[in-house]
This record gives C-alpha cells, structure tokens and sequence, in this order.
C-alpha cells in the first residue's frame, strides 16, 4: 500500500495544467455519451486507508441507475451496506437536476432543485431541523451525486480536458486535468485498457481508472489533505 501511496503522488505531481481544453460540459451537453446512462447496478469496495497505508475502514456500496422513461427521469441510487442512502433523480435525458436526499443514520438532508431559481436545502438531525434554506443553484450544474458516474459518460480521450458543476447546496467545479492511457490486469490475468482520468475538484486530487471498452469506473483514489486516502473499487 506504501507504493500506492508513492505512485499516487508521483503521479499528481507529473499531471499538469494544458493550455487547451475541450468544451465545457453543462446540462443537455451533447458530448454525455447517453448510451451509457443505462439501467444497471455495480458494486464497489470502498477503503480508507491511513497515512501510513493500513486500512481503517471498509464499506460495500450499490451504484444502482434506473431510467424511468415514462415520467423522464435517470434515478442513481448509492446504498452502502452500513445503512447509508443516496438518492438522485435527474431530468432524462439532459441530466438536469431535479431531487436529491441522503441519509446516514440520524441525519437526513435534502435538496430540491424544483423552484428554478435556487436549491432549496433542508437538514435534520435527530429529528430536529438543522437546515432550512435557499442555495444559489448555476443553471448548468448538475447534482454533486452524479460526478462519478458522468466521468465514464464523456469523450474521454488521449490529452482530453474539460469541466463541469456540480451542486448540492454548493457549486464546485470539476476540471478533468489530463487524461492519460494505461493498462491494468483483470482477476483472471487479462490485461485491460483504461483511460487514466485525473480530476481535480474543491481541492482535492483525484485519479479515476475508466475501463475503455465499457467506461465503466474500475477504480478511484482521493489524496486527501491529512496524507490518508478514500479509493473506490469496483467489485
């Protein structure tokens, strides 16, 4: 894991700034590969690991998409097997933000994108509201919960950059810095090719391991502020 954590930072290090970068991607953006926002379910690992690389803690989450074409709407669920709930719903199929709640034990939050103008963010804790408010929503953002998965539903290629928003309750940008070509090996021996994605976003650095042949995320790695690190695996 110690060589993980070498590798990581070596890498972020070598990822630079390029002078060019592709269209920015909004809601309705052409570019989203919409073929590829189908009903499925994945499951992945997730690990914090410690600065000196031993892991703290584990958790099994269910990316689980449904499209409902009737009422035009993408739902992303993320169920942790922990008892952690994300729920998403999305305008189909441009990916506009419509709702989005989360729970984790006592504490639920919510946030609606309904009103037009802004988002309207609701909390409680304990059964008590903590939260009650109008955010500023950018009219091309879209819901925080989906930056993993639109990752494998853009263009990627060879020296690719671009960005997008993402609110709940929050605007970020997330800029993809360089994308990168290299090969992994599957449990059964064979070699895979990815696309090496490097996003950087509200601070933080992240690599993404994106499968070409079938964009979905085989792996992601956070290095986070503390030397510690949060990587996702796909299982």
């Amino acid at each position: 894991m110690k060589f993980l954590l070498c590798s990581l930072a070596i890498l972020l290090l070598a990822c630079t700034d390029t002078t060019a970068q592709d269209a920015e991607v909004g809601v309705g953006s052409p570019g989203i590969d919409r073929a590829y926002l189908v009903n499925r379910s994945v499951f992945q690992r997730l690990s914090w690991i410690d600065p000196s690389g031993h892991l703290t803690a584990s958790a099994t989450l269910n990316c689980v998409t449904l499209i409902d074409s009737v009422h035009q709407h993408l739902i992303y669920l993320q169920l942790r097997n922990d008892g952690k709930r994300d729920s998403t719903v999305a305008h189909w199929p441009d990916l506009k933000p419509v709702y989005t709640s989360t729970t984790a034990g006592s504490h639920r939050e919510s946030y609606d994108f309904q009103s037009g103008n802004g988002v309207k963010v609701f909390c409680t804790a304990n059964g008590k509201v903590v939260a009650d408010s109008m955010a500023k929503l950018s009219p091309a953002s879209f819901d925080s919960y989906l930056t993993d998965y639109l990752i494998g539903a853009l263009p990627l290629k060879a020296g690719y950059t671009t960005q997008f928003t993402t609110n709940s309750g929050q605007t970020f940008a997330v800029r993809i810095k360089e994308v990168m070509t290299d090969v992994v090996f599957s449990p059964n021996g064979q070699p895979v090719e990815i696309w090496l994605v490097h996003v950087e976003s509200n601070g933080y650095n992240i690599l993404y391991w994106v499968d070409k042949s079938t964009r979905e995320m085989l792996k992601s790695v956070i290095a986070l502020a503390d030397g510690s690190v949060f990587m996702k695996s796909k299982i």
